[in-house]
């Protein structure tokens, strides 16, 4: 659920990762993309308006909303099990992934390599 409580993002296949705009009507919004892999986890930071994804392909996307398309962004973790669950920080620059391994990856952004 994203800051105001209007926006709800929901998997239900494991292929697609859709956001979903509820509170008049809960009418789709759209499908934010197709993926490889199965996901694990999602959160979305309320501020920034972004998602951030984890799954089974032992990366992580964030997500950014331009116009009405979601842009991901490839995180490469260096993991070597999947990564199961993600968790913005309150200040929404960096970002927690949880994997198979028992392992904590904290990712946050570089501008010259964009997370």
């Amino acid at each position: 659920m994203e800051g105001m409580g209007t926006q709800t993002v929901r998997d239900p296949t494991p292929e697609l990762v859709p956001a979903l705009l509820s509170g008049t009507g809960s009418s789709w919004m759209g499908v934010v993309q197709q993926v490889e892999e199965r996901e694990q986890g999602i959160d979305w930071a309320p501020e920034s308006n972004r998602l951030v994804t984890c799954g089974t392909d032992r990366n992580a996307y964030v997500w950014t909303l331009k116009g009405n398309v979601w842009k991901p962004t490839l995180v490469i973790l260096r993991i070597n099990r999947a990564a199961r669950c993600v968790k913005w920080s309150p200040k929404e620059n960096k970002f927690a992934v949880g994997s198979g391994s028992r392992l904590i990856s904290i990712c946050y952004f570089e501008q010259e390599n964009d997370w």
